[in-house]
């Protein structure tokens, strides 16, 4: 196993036993190998905090695209509430002015355009952003139920807004793509759901009234986690359960020995037994080990093992290390 993911797993180990008084084995030399938590601050970072649970990030190579996280909260919840919600009537108003009975007989472009968009009419190409919507959306419901600790990091487009500044609803078609971050404060890992393109930006990109960015979910992902390593160092893994699609951009994306996966839906990379939660490594190595008849009933967990898209959705579970997805963030293209 490389330095790296050990480093990780030594800190994520550390943490977990003081925060939770759990019993778990590492082989002494490791130990070792544990880094300073601040590490990651000292370094010359593209990501910055802003004010309390608000970051900020732009990558070099980038004069129109900022990347911003931001914490749920009472008073912000309302909004991205309706930014979820009103993307369905947008789809529905695009497709009528466009489309209605005639879509075979559209151009390709414009037929590509109404399947990404296609949030309502699922046509089954593969295209559409419906998927991602209904996680986001579902993460936000845990929020409503569980006042769960819950991120939004989004990728936001054109040069006249600052990014510095809480979006409002007319920066909506702004955003270009968006993802959800679920954690609390025990956890030593993120669970990164509902990453999609946005109804509001497609029309704008299609209209040529803003530059579409590609091969933006590394990017987004990446953020996030250097986001998240800014906040609490101690967090060392980002699971998630991603599309076919985002399981390849992954797999072809994060250097071998950065993350583990599970073949399908019943091999997860996190394994859950009668009495535990645990993190499996090479040759059965256990990482990380949770009480998991404690943390199931604790309303604090209810992210994890509430969140219907990704219990319920039959995918493979990633476990990617957290700081090795963060250096992803400026390298990505």
């Amino acid at each position: 196993m490389s330095n790296l993911v050990v480093n990780a797993l030594s800190k994520a180990i550390l943490f977990s036993a003081v925060a939770l008084g759990i019993s778990l084995w590492m082989p002494s030399d490791s130990w070792s190998m544990i880094a300073d938590k601040d590490i990651l601050e000292e370094q010359v970072s593209p990501v910055k905090k802003v004010k309390d649970n608000f970051y900020i990030g732009k990558r070099p190579q980038d004069t129109d695209l900022n990347f911003c996280a931001v914490l749920l909260t009472e008073q912000n919840y309302p909004k991205w509430k309706k930014f979820a919600e009103e993307q369905d009537k947008a789809c529905l108003r695009i497709w009528n002015e466009i489309a209605l009975d005639e879509f075979e007989s559209l151009p390709l472009e414009t037929k590509r355009f109404l399947d990404v968009i296609n949030v309502t009419r699922p046509s089954g190409s593969g295209l559409s952003i419906a998927g991602g919507l209904i996680a986001f959306r579902e993460s936000l419901n845990i929020y409503e139920k569980y006042k769960s600790e819950v991120w939004i990091a989004y990728a936001l487009a054109g040069n006249q807004i600052d990014p510095a500044q809480e979006i409002t609803e007319k920066e909506f078609p702004h955003i270009e793509m968006v993802l959800t971050i679920l954690t609390n404060s025990e956890a030593p890992f993120t669970l990164h759901m509902g990453i999609c393109r946005t109804v509001y930006f497609e029309e704008k990109a299609f209209k040529k009234e803003l530059q579409q960015h590609s091969r933006l979910a590394i990017p987004l992902h990446a953020f996030a986690a250097q986001a998240m390593k800014l906040y609490d160092p101690r967090k060392d893994w980002m699971t998630t359960r991603p599309t076919f699609k985002m399981a390849a951009i992954l797999n072809e994306s994060l250097p071998k020995g950065s993350y583990l996966k599970g073949m399908n839906e019943v091999d997860q990379a996190i394994q859950e037994t009668d009495n535990e939660l645990i993190i499996y490594g090479q040759d059965e190595e256990r990482l990380l080990s949770l009480p998991l008849k404690e943390i199931k009933n604790d309303s604090n967990w209810g992210w994890y093992f509430s969140h219907s898209y990704f219990r319920g959705q039959p995918l493979a579970q990633y476990v990617v290390n957290l700081e090795t997805l963060a250096s992803q963030f400026d390298k990505a293209q």
